[in-house]
């Protein structure tokens, strides 16, 4: 009996061992695949240790996955015409995903159909940003949603590249291209110094199919006009998130810019 019984606990001591042997295995692979961070917004979040496969929810923050991983970006938010001739095939043929920006509403479904690995969710400073990452991150379920601030301030890049470099591993292309950005507007700023200010251009911005939509001084959307050392000659509200204020041709004409900038 007593043998018998020495037999038994033997089996269970063997079991306990080989379990939690697993056990401690599983958790080593499990901490190995994921890793713990803070994102911009102050968020702790847990992303895979390897990410292969991005998306952002807007625009800016797309573009800054493209300038640092290409190769793992999963889709546009939108494909403006014309820009696939910039494009190598392979990113020519990247799905369109949607996303938050402008008017636009994107769809959950769709992005979490891409499988990505993480999603960015750019913002800009000011106002509830968390509120609005948070509710990101209810929607996509468990797909990690990393904050990323400053992502349409041309002056404030490189603290997001140097951020979104760590998160996707790519911290060497992140510093090159910290390196080629602070270099280039270093090079702008001086020349912009040496103008005189009677000698600076007043500039109109023109957007829209009829060019009476513009965006003042302080927008984003026209920030390059006053880096480049431009008179922004637009007095009119601000619109947020798209931009595009609307003016009249008489306000223009008023304004009497000298010179008129505008896309195709």
């Amino acid at each position: 009996m007593h043998k018998k019984f020495r037999y038994i606990l033997l089996i269970f001591v063997i079991l306990f061992a080989v379990c939690t042997s697993a056990c401690v295995d599983q958790e080593e692979v499990s901490a190995q695949s994921t890793r713990s961070i803070t994102d911009m917004a102050g968020r702790t979040v847990e992303i895979p240790a390897d990410v292969d496969k991005a998306v952002a929810t807007s625009p800016p923050a797309t573009m800054l996955i493209y300038m640092l991983a290409p190769q793992k970006l999963a889709g546009w938010n939108f494909m403006p015409q014309g820009s696939q001739t910039y494009l190598k095939p392979e990113y020519q043929a990247l799905p369109v995903i949607g996303g938050w920006f402008g008017k636009q509403d994107g769809n959950y479904e769709t992005i979490i159909s891409m499988g990505p690995d993480i999603i960015f969710e750019g913002y800009n400073s000011g106002g509830d940003v968390n509120s609005t990452i948070n509710e990101r991150q209810k929607k996509f379920g468990t797909i990690p949603v990393v904050g990323i601030e400053s992502t349409i301030d041309a002056m404030a890049y490189a603290k997001s590249i140097k951020f979104m470099g760590y998160v996707l591993g790519e911290e060497e292309r992140a510093g090159q291209l910290i390196s080629f950005y602070k270099r280039t507007l270093n090079n702008v700023t001086v020349k912009v110094s040496q103008i005189p200010e009677d000698e600076r251009k007043s500039v109109y911005y023109a957007e829209g199919t009829n060019g009476l939509l513009t965006d003042p001084q302080g927008s984003p959307h026209s920030q390059l006009i006053e880096i480049c050392g431009g008179i922004n000659v637009a007095e009119c509200p601000i619109e947020q998130g798209y931009g595009r204020s609307e003016v009249s041709i008489e306000q223009v004409l008023q304004w009497d810019p000298e010179v008129i900038i505008t896309g195709d």
